[in-house]
């Protein structure tokens, strides 16, 4: 199943860094803004939120069901995790979060929205390094690493 470009706004930054034309790509002529910093934040913030909230949720139903502690808490891990790495990939590359602040994962060489390997690769680097992958988000491109491995970039829809 292939997924489609974007139809965003117009581009604010240098064409150069995020057309793909250094690597060779496809995507040459963007038509997008970057996501502010704020908007990712609150973005990365609001999915915390709701992974805490699918952990209590999955943990409650669970206890219910008078399953063992441990596993209660493996199964309720697990269940927040996997939301938190694969929710770029929901549809138009948008987590719950990115869809509340209009923000978008695209592929930086194809515009093509957030794969779910692209999802995973991005967002493990966030739970395992944290605070080192989201200071890279304050340089001159404005990536995270987890940005980088994937090869995406976070835009601003219209």
């Amino acid at each position: 199943m292939e997924k489609k470009e974007p139809n965003l706004g117009s581009f604010s930054g240098s064409t150069e860094e995020l057309s793909g034309k250094q690597e060779g790509g496809p995507f040459e002529t963007p038509d997008f803004s970057i996501a502010p910093l704020r908007y990712r934040f609150l973005a990365q913030m609001v999915d915390s939120l709701i992974s805490g909230l699918i952990f209590i949720g999955v943990f409650y139903v669970l206890s219910e069901a008078k399953l063992d502690t441990e596993s209660i808490r493996i199964y309720s891990l697990a269940f927040a995790v996997s939301y938190y790495l694969l929710s770029d990939s929901l549809p138009k590359g948008r987590s719950l979060g990115k869809w509340i602040f209009k923000i978008s994962v695209i592929d930086k060489k194809t515009g093509a929205y957030c794969s779910l390997v692209q999802s995973l690769f991005r967002n493990l680097l966030c739970i395992t390094l944290g605070f080192i992958d989201s200071a890279f988000i304050l340089g001159k491109k404005r990536r995270r690493l987890g940005d980088l491995l994937a090869r995406t970039i976070v835009i601003k829809d219209r």
